[in-house]
């Protein structure tokens, strides 16, 4: 099955603005978060990414990312799509549209189980950004709501920034449209951001909008170290990243470390990392490299 051939990881850190500089101590969570599911014939990979100003806005991103799992692999299997051997636009966009209706009825759901004003409720915790995506034996598709950041085969392409930097959060869907902000978009479900044969890629990676500043850094030294940061593409052009579950984690926790030294003045300095916002960054590889060429 061609499915069985891609391998996914994954790895996410909170941003310095999150943890703070030198003593100064913030210790925000980190309000990314990312999974996937896989069958014989299916995957899905998510990331999320929680709304900065929400003020628990981890949940929304970490149900978010179980949620939308849950829900694409429960239709998938419902439309007969996890068995069949081809499907197409159309089936996919419908698949999508069923997922995100379910997700947005979820999303309700917790929100009355919660208590409290509805509408602050979804502010302070369920506005999260969403890019996915799904592996059949005969298509890859990536889908998306609001920013972050996605490639096939090495070829990037980003997400956003949208107005006021108010990306058209799923949970949005739980407003009645005068309750909106403001600067909301009008939108609906997932968006299918590209379909494209399995046979033809390679690589798929997923990312929420912080790994914008790790791609800006690339030539940048890692705090502490004399090494380069390198290349964003290094994620899935060496098998190192796939096949050790923690190594995409290590990497941007590396080059977002802090490093303490004594300055040309004798007063203790720091060296800070790269990474201000939270970063997470999922990769799909179908055929892993031969082991002498990561040495």
């Amino acid at each position: 099955h061609m499915t069985d051939q891609f391998r996914i990881a994954g790895g996410t850190i909170p941003g310095r603005a999150h943890i703070g500089r030198g003593r100064l101590l913030i210790g925000r969570n980190n309000q990314d978060f990312f999974g996937w599911k896989q069958s014989k014939t299916f995957s899905v990979a998510v990331v999320c990414d929680g709304c900065g100003s929400g003020r628990a806005s981890e949940v929304g991103a970490t149900l978010g990312t179980h949620y939308v799992l849950d829900a694409i692999m429960t239709h998938a299997e419902k439309l007969g799509f996890a068995r069949a051997r081809s499907i197409g636009e159309y089936d996919l966009k419908r698949l999508l549209k069923r997922a995100s209706a379910d997700v947005v009825t979820r999303l309700g759901k917790t929100v009355e189980l919660m208590g409290g004003e509805r509408r602050q409720m979804i502010r302070e915790h369920l506005l999260f950004t969403i890019v996915g995506a799904v592996v059949t034996d005969s298509v890859v598709a990536v889908f998306s709501r609001g920013d972050g950041l996605w490639g096939i085969n090495g070829e990037l392409h980003e997400l956003g920034p949208f107005l006021g930097n108010a990306p058209p959060y799923l949970a949005y869907d739980l407003f009645e449209k005068g309750e909106l902000p403001a600067e909301a978009h009008e939108t609906e479900g997932f968006e299918l951001e590209t379909l494209r044969p399995t046979s033809e890629v390679e690589t798929v990676v997923l990312a929420t909008d912080g790994a914008r500043d790790y791609i800006a850094a690339e030539k940048s030294r890692i705090p502490g170290l004399r090494k380069r940061v390198g290349a964003f593409s290094l994620f899935w052009e060496k098998n190192r990243y796939v096949e050790n579950s923690d190594a995409i984690r290590r990497q941007l926790a590396l080059v977002n470390g802090q490093n303490a030294h004594i300055d040309d003045e004798g007063q203790l300095s720091w060296d800070s990392g790269h990474l201000p916002d939270d970063t997470t960054v999922v990769v799909l590889h179908k055929e892993l490299e031969s082991p002498e060429a990561d040495q």
